[in-house]
């Protein structure tokens, strides 16, 4: 099933994409089919996504993207050979103390500077969130 490879919805071009792709690409696969689908990048690789983005991008549009540090960082390199820059990262910690875990990730055809900002999720206990972290979730969780 390759809908993102054979998406073309009557020639349109959108102004935003946003993108929770698979990243695992070689790792035990969860035995449910639908977990590991999503999970894993074998129905959909980093290429397959830029080289979708590139042509269903607006001229002024953006692709946001969430990926692991290290999986982000090689995403941000790849995503030039399809004309896309990385304008804005936001650097996800789960906790001040942690390793930096999650990017979330801009791009657009513009070759501009990129702005970083850091997310810290949790303070010190589990379900402890951060102010940064409420406010930016808040329209999402009825608990906030």
């Amino acid at each position: 099933m390759l809908i993102w490879q054979n998406f073309n919805p009557d020639n349109s071009v959108f102004d935003l994409i946003v993108s929770n792709p698979p990243f695992f690409s070689d790792s035990l696969k969860n035995q449910d089919p639908r977990k590991a689908a999503a999970r894993h990048n074998e129905s959909l690789n980093s290429e397959e996504l830029l080289k979708g983005a590139a042509r269903l991008m607006s001229k002024d549009g953006t692709l946001q993207v969430i990926l692991p540090y290290v999986e982000g960082t090689l995403f941000i390199a790849e995503a030039h050979e399809y004309g896309l820059y990385c304008s804005n990262i936001l650097k996800i910690k789960p906790l001040a103390t942690s390793e930096i875990r999650r990017l979330i990730l801009t791009f657009s055809r513009k070759r501009l500077k990129a702005t970083e900002k850091f997310l810290v999720i949790e303070r010190g206990e589990r379900h402890y969130f951060t102010e940064d972290y409420k406010n930016l979730t808040r329209d999402f969780y009825l608990n906030f």
